[in-house]
């Protein structure tokens, strides 16, 4: 049997669905899992050491596309996600993560991992079903139980389009270029919101989450704070047949990509397409590309006049999700890859 050690450093969501894939493989006694605490390697929030058999492996889910070096000199294998196919040509143990979101499964190893380090108390609360609900925990096991994501495609319903997203203060960054970033992130995202106000008022749901900065920089496409709560969003995106998306920080995918297709919607986002991902995802097969409020409004219209067209997404990203996406299949690929070098 195969044996996968994670030496955990990090409390970040990101590791989520990593941990899901893998719990569900233990499951199927596919490997013997181990969760350790990482005391040997200096890894940084967003990365996490496996031990896979003897090999050793690193997966990268920062935002940010790049490489630790000296991580990648040590490993056997590192698994990048936000890796850019220039990257993946000249670093030969570069491959594909994929997409990533926060999703999660029963796990007693994580529930009570807090018994490693009092530092993880609250994370392994998350894994405790009723504590969370108590406490109101928005991202834990109640609400990011993976099946929540899925939906079958259903076909020719109402034509609804979501677009909830928040927006990103410039000044909690020091940096020039990335409070610059911010700015022309937060501007795509306020315009297309109004847009689709004005244009679809019967058909679009969403808007910017409530904070301090959103209500100063755009107090008439503040939604209720309901919206950013897990379980509504997801019942929302059960509604949706066109879902929008825009780039994340550091020109990343963010995860509601992922979640639009674990919920078989049509999705119009800005490019995607300098990324190399797990599978064949194409623009025009899985979803549409937009570069200007034009070009969205244009794509827009198209999906909600050819429903054969939007089917064709919907249908193609449920398959997709199937295959590359499900928390167990991404594992397996992953797992596969390292094993049978």
């Amino acid at each position: 049997m195969i044996r996968v050690k994670v030496f955990i450093k990090s409390k970040s969501a990101h590791f989520s669905q990593l941990y899901c894939g893998l719990d569900l493989m233990q499951r199927d006694k596919l490997i013997k899992l181990t969760y350790l605490l990482e005391k040997e390697v200096p890894v940084k929030r967003s990365i996490v050491r496996l031990a896979v058999n003897e090999k050793e492996v690193y997966i990268d889910l920062e935002d940010s596309n790049k490489i630790d070096l000296k991580l990648y000199n040590r490993c056997d294998f590192y698994f990048k996600r936000m890796l850019l196919k220039t990257d993946a040509e000249k670093y030969k143990k570069l491959l594909p993560y994929g997409l990533n979101y926060s999703v999660m499964t029963e796990n007693a190893s994580l529930k009570y991992f807090f018994f490693k380090s009092k530092s993880f108390l609250k994370n392994s609360l998350k894994y405790n079903k009723s504590i969370a609900q108590i406490l109101n925990m928005n991202d834990s096991i109640g609400n990011c139980q993976y099946k929540n994501f899925e939906r079958e495609p259903v076909y020719n319903k109402t034509d609804k389009i979501v677009f909830s997203t928040r927006l990103w203060d410039p000044s909690g960054n020091n940096e020039q270029w990335k409070q610059k970033e911010r700015n022309v992130l937060n501007a795509q995202r306020i315009s297309i919101i109004k847009v689709l106000k004005t244009r679809y008022p019967n058909s679009f749901e969403g808007g910017v989450f409530k904070d301090s900065y959103s209500e100063i920089r755009c107090p008439n496409e503040v939604v209720l704070p309901i919206f950013s709560h897990k379980k509504s969003y997801l019942k929302l995106l059960k509604t949706a047949s066109i879902c929008v998306t825009n780039q994340g920080l550091e020109d990343s995918i963010g995860w509601k990509f992922a979640e639009y297709i674990a919920n078989s919607a049509a999705i119009l986002t800005t490019p995607i397409d300098k990324y190399l991902l797990l599978g064949n995802l194409k623009e025009g097969k899985h979803y549409l590309t937009f570069r200007s409020e034009k070009e969205f409004l244009q794509k827009l219209e198209e999906l909600l006049k050819k429903k054969k067209k939007r089917n064709f997404l919907m249908k193609n990203n449920h398959h997709y999700y199937k295959e590359y996406l499900h928390p167990l299949a991404k594992m397996k690929l992953i797992i596969n890859q390292v094993v049978c070098v």
